[in-house]
């Protein structure tokens, strides 16, 4: 789920998910603030750091993601908190203690085409990995790659690309 539709919505969706014992993957973009209450029917949180520092009250520039993470885990995120940081990679934390910094696919400035959905190719390529079963490690660093070549690429959706293009 994102917030392209009203968050009364999501938030009831969060509910029935949780309910129904649904998996949620929620990318609460274009972000605003979150009811605290909410935190526990998400199972995991991706956010970039615009994102996460709204979340938790922080300034962008002063954001520690390490301890935002761990912000909004402790809030009650049942899976993972993942916070992208465009081409400096990103950070990743779960409820059982895995975490670890995302590296970005290495390329040149040049090489950079049109960023335009490169947040929603990487949510859908994480979302893709955890419903196969992969860990949130391997769903993020899946996510990582799929993200690093929608760069490459014009297009919000031309350019995402294709399974055999990982």
């Amino acid at each position: 789920m994102q917030l392209e539709i009203p968050l009364q919505t999501v938030l009831h969706l969060l509910n029935l998910a949780d309910a129904a014992g649904i998996t949620s993957i929620f990318n609460p973009a274009p972000a605003v603030p979150i009811p605290v209450n909410f935190y526990p029917k998400m199972d995991h949180l991706i956010v970039n750091e615009t994102e996460a520092a709204l979340l938790t009250g922080e300034e962008v520039e002063e954001l520690d993601v390490e301890a935002a993470a761990k912000t909004l885990l402790e809030r009650g995120v049942k899976g993972s908190v993942v916070i992208t940081l465009g081409a400096k990679g990103g950070y990743f934390s779960t409820v059982d203690g895995k975490g670890g910094w995302m590296k970005p696919e290495v390329m040149e400035p040049k090489d950079v085409v049109d960023t335009t959905g490169a947040g929603d190719t990487f949510v859908g390529a994480f979302a893709v990995a955890i419903v196969e079963g992969k860990s949130v490690e391997e769903a993020v660093k899946w996510a990582g790659v799929a993200a690093g070549r929608k760069v490459r690429k014009r297009g919000a959706m031309a350019g995402i690309p294709w399974r055999n293009e990982l």
